[in-house]
């Protein structure tokens, strides 16, 4: 029940701010503490949902283990569902991973769009001087 609380709160979090973004009244008083935990939020909620959903794909994977003609995979498979402790290590794995490449594509994305905007001819950045303003 606490877990389902704590996806459904990040859930909001990621929500709201993505719709409210950043404002320069929020960064020029120190910042919006939403947009700085929402991050984390989402990650721990990702964590949760990956722990909750690796026995199902374990499961799954040993019907398709099963049907193969070599007994390594199938082996593999089967000690991963029957081991907790291993369980819990791809998703220690995953879940930092995956936070890091999200916030990187999310930060390219905001230059990218930063960038482009201050371009010249964009018509909000600094426009260059022409030729015979120069001479």
């Amino acid at each position: 029940m606490i877990d389902l609380l704590v996806v459904l709160l990040a859930a909001v979090a990621a929500y709201l701010a993505v719709t409210r973004g950043v404002t320069t009244a929020q960064s020029a008083s120190g910042g919006d503490p939403l947009l700085v935990a929402a991050p984390t939020a989402v990650a721990v909620a990702f964590a949760l949902v990956v722990l909750w959903g690796y026995p199902y794909l374990l499961r799954l994977l040993s019907f398709g283990a099963a049907r193969s003609r070599t007994a390594v995979l199938f082996l593999a498979v089967a000690s991963a569902a029957r081991s907790r402790t291993a369980a819990t290590l791809p998703a220690l794995i995953l879940v930092p991973a995956l936070t890091l490449s999200v916030y990187s594509a999310l930060t390219l994305d905001a230059l990218d769009a930063g960038q482009r905007a201050a371009a010249p001819g964009s018509g909000r950045g600094p426009t260059p001087r022409s030729a015979s303003a120069r001479a």
